[in-house]
């Protein structure tokens, strides 16, 4: 399981780095709030398991080129997507790893459970964020606040 955890943190660094390149190229100041909400969202997350890593002995960096290279390359893929094409292509993209996260949560050691669930949690925030997109729902950053509100770092 902690190889899971470690591999989730350096999925958060790819995930700051894919959202802050739609950040960056964001059409209105609207769609840039919310992707910063979303590399918050990430930020946090990979707060989180970088302190539960870190004292059950795992090193972590925030400095990881190869993931930033990847979320910078993942997202030059669907930069040229409109808004709602963006949101239908990152739906089962980000489905398939909030099914995987939630029952690996499900099966988490007790000693593992909170911060695997944190990960399973941050995961479902952004598919609820991209289903409410899709739906044109007005608060489609629901599940993101409440993800902030919820997971306080120390």
């Amino acid at each position: 399981m902690h190889e899971f955890l470690y591999k989730a943190f350096r999925g958060e660094l790819f995930g700051i780095v894919f959202f802050k390149t739609f950040a960056d190229h964001a059409k209105d100041s609207t769609e840039r709030k919310k992707w910063l909400r979303l590399i918050d969202l990430e930020h946090r997350t990979a707060t989180l398991l970088k302190s539960w890593l870190e004292s059950n002995g795992q090193p972590c960096s925030w400095d990881d080129a190869e993931m930033e290279a990847k979320g910078r390359d993942m997202a030059a893929l669907w930069l040229a997507l409109e808004w709602q094409p963006l949101m239908a292509k990152l739906a089962p993209w980000i489905e398939g790893y909030a099914v995987e996260y939630r029952q690996l949560a499900e099966t988490a050691p007790a000693d593992q459970f909170r911060i695997t669930d944190i990960v399973a949690v941050h995961e479902e925030a952004i598919l609820a964020f991209v289903q409410a997109e899709r739906a044109g729902e007005s608060d489609s950053l629901k599940a993101a606040k409440e993800f902030m509100e919820n997971f306080q770092t120390a």
